[in-house]
């Protein structure tokens, strides 16, 4: 018989459930089809209460799922809901949770089975506080996943500010960490559209024209992507409007394929505002050749 690991871990559980439980942590057993254990159901649920009497019954706290995501990265991705959020008795505390995972020997390091850690997860979620919690008990901030991602390059994807600023600032991550295809953090802020990550990273160094395997800088992700904002502050800031990718396609060129107009028309008013310049720039000239030439 299947049972069902989460219905179990819901406040109205009745003694038999308990016991069912108790049995199934003492044997780390795999309960429902998605082979949760019962201390990963509880976490889901951030039931504190029945993670702590699961522990004391000889549950494995590093037990995974299928694909090895462990109880503690199941915390740190499911803390998003409590960013913001009044830290009081009427909500489960996700970071409450993961805090009694690592003090109980919790493996902060473990992967996942693309290679993910928990703080790569927490990064991407944006918790802070969890982030801070798993840095200050050992978390690598250098190691990557199997795809060569790591954590302020998953940070600056997920878009928060304050993680990204912990990583580089407190702990000295460095900005122009690339992946195995050469997608540093500033293409993956860029690619998300999010403007105050993308300045906080140029700010501390990162290089506005690498481009990656494709030859993709961070401008044609955001055209790819369709962020015409961000697309409009890199050309501002100096991105390179005439990189060319692997393909010799520009990132003008990337956005009329896209048929995105208002992508379109950005670089149709920035190549307006470099001819009216280029144009100001030879008048300039021609008058002061005419004065030397009367001078003579």
């Amino acid at each position: 018989m299947i049972i069902d690991a989460e219905v179990w871990v819901k406040p109205q559980m009745s003694g038999r459930k308990c016991l069912i439980l108790a049995w199934a942590a003492k044997f780390n057993k795999k309960l429902g089809r998605k082979y949760l254990t019962p201390l990963y159901s509880a976490v889901l649920y951030a039931n504190l209460e029945l993670c702590r009497a699961l522990i004391d019954r000889g549950a494995n706290i590093d037990l995974g799922t299928d694909s090895a995501v462990t109880p503690l990265v199941i915390a740190c991705d499911r803390s998003q809901t409590e960013i913001g959020r009044p830290k009081t008795e009427k909500y489960p505390s996700f970071f409450a949770t993961a805090t009694f995972l690592v003090e109980n020997g919790a493996n902060i390091n473990l992967q996942t089975g693309d290679g993910a850690t928990a703080l790569m997860y927490a990064s991407y979620t944006g918790n802070v506080d969890i982030v801070r919690l798993l840095l200050s008990h050992g978390a690598n901030v250098e190691q990557t996943d199997y795809t060569g991602h790591f954590p302020l390059v998953v940070a600056a994807k997920g878009g928060s500010l304050e993680v990204c600023r912990l990583l580089v600032d407190e702990w000295a991550a460095d900005v122009n960490q690339q992946t195995d295809e050469y997608v540093d953090s500033l293409m993956a802020a860029a690619g998300r559209g999010h403007l105050a990550v993308v300045d906080f990273l140029i700010e501390h160094g990162a290089d506005l024209q690498h481009a990656d395997v494709e030859g993709y800088n961070a401008l044609m992700w955001a055209v790819e992507k369709g962020r015409t904002e961000m697309a409009r502050h890199l050309i501002t800031i100096g991105a390179g409007i005439h990189h060319r990718n692997i393909d010799g396609k520009s990132a003008r060129e990337l956005a009329e394929e896209s048929g995105n107009a208002e992508m379109v028309d950005i670089f149709r008013a920035t190549a307006t505002d470099i001819g009216r310049h280029a144009e100001g720039t030879d008048g300039q000239q021609n008058d002061q050749q005419q004065q030397q030439q009367q001078q003579m």
